[in-house]
């Protein structure tokens, strides 16, 4: 009898035990805990951004600016050249030249002054070409030396067609009417046939 004994005092002790509730009873769903809202977040600054920055953030920085520099310069010149071609077309087909001999040798002396200039610039150039280890720059500074190039050959052509215009002012002043003393001018004399063979 023990045992029924026991086990009736286990059935009267187990209920009271396991709380029991009713079948009626609503099961409330336990609380939840929301979640925390995330963070807002941070909106970086220029200023912020140049403050993190590493040696090598800022060294790409510059390379790629000089290169927009010299890309600039590029489109530039170019922008120079096709306005200068532009020009060119619309401009008379030679130099106006000089109508006195004083005018002629005063633009011979500034083009020989002027293409001794370039001439000097492109030796810089040149040497500063051949020093240069910079991709971009040695670039930049075959395009001003083409520029040079041409300038120079233009230069000599102008200084051909004045000299051409210097030796015929010239002539014509030797066979041109004589003055006299007074101020009068002699008609030009006829000059002699040479002789026959």
């Amino acid at each position: 009898m023990k045992s029924t004994a026991a086990s009736a005092l286990l059935f009267a002790l187990l209920p009271a035990a396991i709380p029991v509730t009713p079948a009626f009873a609503q099961e409330v769903p336990p609380k939840q805990t929301q979640a925390p809202k995330p963070a807002p977040r941070k909106v970086w600054t220029n200023d912020e951004l140049t403050e993190v920055q590493k040696p090598w953030d800022k060294f790409a920085d510059q390379k790629l600016a000089q290169e927009n520099a010299v890309k600039a310069a590029r489109e530039k010149e170019a922008k120079n050249l096709a306005e200068s071609a532009k020009q060119d077309k619309t401009a008379p087909a030679g130099p106006a030249l000089p109508s006195t001999l004083q005018e002629v040798q005063a633009r011979i002396a500034a083009r020989r002054e002027d293409i001794q200039n370039r001439t000097e610039m492109l030796r810089l150039k040149r040497e500063a070409l051949s020093k240069e280890t910079d991709e971009s720059l040695r670039a930049n500074s075959n395009l001003m030396i083409e520029i040079l190039l041409k300038d120079i050959e233009e230069g000599r052509a102008d200084l051909a067609a004045l000299e051409g215009r210097e030796k015929e002012l010239t002539g014509k002043q030797a066979t041109g009417p004589k003055q006299e003393p007074d101020g009068k001018q002699q008609p030009p004399q006829p000059q002699p046939a040479p002789p026959k063979p």
